[in-house]
């Protein structure tokens, strides 16, 4: 008897294991960043699409820039089979999109595609985006999120630096001496 009820319960734990890895390896996700210089007052955005999700291919982005007013943005040519509403030429507008409609182009699973680029006339604040999914039978899927600014911070170079303490301290023990 004790044999039935063990093998009842490991039957039962075996279940719901397989029940939750299931759940577990559908899901959904995105990571889109991007790194932002200004060249003498134009603002240029470069960003990375990346696919995080672990069945699903990712074939639209929408992007809504962090703006009162439309501003006036220059695209760049989108990645092969990628385009865009207002992507392209100079368009002055809030939002910006990319869609792929051949599924060879789309972002597949824990892959990333980069190449969307576009200038602003003024630095935006943020991006929010909405991005679409599809997977193997056609089911679709969207998910928004902000996106990530992956620009590295100005750091000042290391001789510059040394220069600095450096005269700091020349100019220190100067003024200690001259008191002596």
């Amino acid at each position: 008897m004790k044999l039935i009820k063990f093998l009842m319960a490991l039957i039962i734990i075996a279940g719901f294991s397989i029940i939750y890895s299931a759940e577990a390896r559908a899901t959904t996700g995105a990571d889109i960043g991007y790194i932002e210089s200004n060249s003498g007052g134009v603002w240029q955005y470069d960003f990375t699409f990346g696919n995080t999700s672990t069945l699903e291919d990712m074939y639209s982005v929408f992007l809504f820039l962090d703006v009162s007013d439309p501003i006036t943005v220059t695209g760049s040519a989108l990645p092969d089979y990628w385009f865009g509403t207002v992507w392209e030429g100079e368009n002055t507008t809030t939002y910006l999109n990319a869609m792929s409609t051949d599924s060879s182009a789309y972002i597949v699973a824990d892959d990333s595609l980069g190449g969307f680029s576009f200038t602003a006339d003024q630095q935006i604040n943020g991006f929010n985006w909405h991005a679409a999914f599809k997977d193997g039978a056609g089911d679709l899927s969207t998910l928004t999120g902000a996106a990530t600014n992956n620009t590295p911070p100005v750091v000042p170079e290391p001789v510059s630096t040394i220069l600095f303490i450096t005269g700091g301290a020349v100019m220190a023990v100067r003024k200690r001496f001259r008191r002596k």
